[in-house]
């Protein structure tokens, strides 16, 4: 049997004699007395809030088998013999249907006298002992609640609703054995198709964070030292259609919302203090549908740095299907004339930057091709193309479109 059985279901005020200090107990529902016995406590009357007085002298209010000399309220010293369980303290509550707001298990109110000067308020405190010799313990638990705690509408297996302030936590973790969540984990909020969730509003701070990694290498022998990793592991014959490592998306934005630059990838301009910096690096070695950088957006790439090329540049070949030529498709060009043609221009780079293309046309001389203005051809003569051949041309500007360096590359390519 546990050392205190305590069954909440009566209500006078039941005095405890100094006379069985020491001494386990049982509560007689018949005579109304307490009595000692060899292994328990047990208190299960038909009263609703017992409130104990008279309690024994000492350094403790309730004292089951302890002489030590610390100042307790409570104090117990014994487990119970002949199960293979045993229980310090349980708590097993008939609540009544009076009781509709809160029942409370266990309770722990601050008070403290005027003028009390504490250095730490421990409600609740989990501590080792000592083991004895030859003793062994697989798992220790400070606190733990079971599996089968789930018959509330919401259940909590620990709650805290201490609102932020300095010097607040709701859940601190000081020690540095690891942690460990084997279900969601949701910082602001939970998404029901993801492991781990970081979401909630943020203040009016010049700068904020979704989240901040600042780890200290301290290590003299370290190799590696990663920061963030994301390593997949597919089980067998499972398929998906894309495996994401990192995803930058947008979500709703409010009505009249304004972000002036947007980055889904961001290296700052101070990562410069190692030997090599690479803002960006992909090392997968060349095979089929491999790709160490793919852009496959049709938006325009900008490189203001010098940019370097370890192998052969493979560029786009687009057959017009319409007159206007889209710089930001291709570098390559084909049309076919089968009357006359106005061609047109778009998504040409600012000024300052360079847009070139190649024009492979066929049968050009066999319709009037009307052209872009700003062209410059060689002895500014538009150049007379073959009306049933293909002739290639190139083109460039370095002004936003307003002029264009234009040349015959080959007439009448065989």
């Amino acid at each position: 049997m546990p050392n205190l059985l305590y069954r909440n279901t009566l209500s006078p005020t039941l005095p405890i004699s100094t006379s069985v200090k020491g001494s386990p107990l049982t509560y007689d529902e018949i005579d109304g007395n307490f009595k000692s016995l060899s292994d328990s406590i047990d208190l299960k009357s038909n009263i609703n809030s017992p409130s104990f007085t008279g309690l024994v002298s000492g350094n403790t209010g309730f004292n089951l088998n302890y002489s030590g000399g610390f100042t307790y309220s409570y104090v117990n010293n014994q487990c119970n013999t002949g199960s293979t369980s045993g229980h310090g303290f349980i708590n097993l509550p008939d609540v009544p249907t009076s009781v509709t707001a809160s029942y409370f298990g266990f309770r722990s109110i601050a008070y403290t006298a005027n003028n009390t000067a504490l250095t730490t308020y421990n409600h609740y405190y989990a501590e080792f002992g000592a083991l004895g010799s030859s003793s062994n313990v697989t798992n220790n638990y400070g606190f733990r609640v079971d599996s089968d705690m789930t018959f509330a509408t919401n259940n909590y297996g620990i709650f805290s609703n201490i609102a932020a302030g300095t010097g607040r936590w709701n859940f601190y973790a000081n020690g540095t054995a690891d942690n460990y969540f084997a279900g969601k984990v949701g910082i602001g909020g939970i998404f029901s198709t993801t492991r781990f969730t970081l979401a909630g509003s943020y203040d009016s701070s010049a700068s904020v964070w979704g989240a901040d990694i600042e780890p200290s290498i301290s290590g003299t022998s370290i190799t590696t030292a990663t920061y963030v990793g994301s390593y997949a592991t597919v089980a067998a014959s499972a398929t998906t259609n894309n495996l994401y490592n990192f995803l930058a998306g947008a979500n709703t934005w409010g009505s009249g919302a304004s972000v002036t630059s947007q980055y889904g990838f961001f290296a700052s301009s101070g990562l410069t203090q190692a030997t090599n910096n690479y803002g960006f690096y992909g090392n997968l070695s060349s095979a089929a549908n491999r790709w160490n950088f793919y852009a496959a957006g049709t938006a325009p790439n900008f490189f203001a740095g010098m940019t370097w090329f370890g192998r052969a540049i493979r560029e786009a070949r687009l057959a017009l299907p319409a007159n206007d030529i889209d710089c930001s498709l291709a570098s390559v060009y084909t049309k076919t004339i089968s009357g006359a043609t106005t061609l047109t221009l778009s998504n040409i780079a600012t000024s300052g930057y360079i847009t070139s293309f190649i024009l492979e046309l066929t049968n050009g001389g066999s319709a009037t091709i009307t052209w872009w203005s700003g062209i410059k051809w060689a002895g500014g003569t538009v150049p007379t193309l073959t009306a049933s051949g293909v002739d290639i041309l190139s083109f460039y500007t370095h002004d936003g479109g307003t002029t264009w360096r234009a040349a015959v590359i080959a007439k009448d390519s065989k």
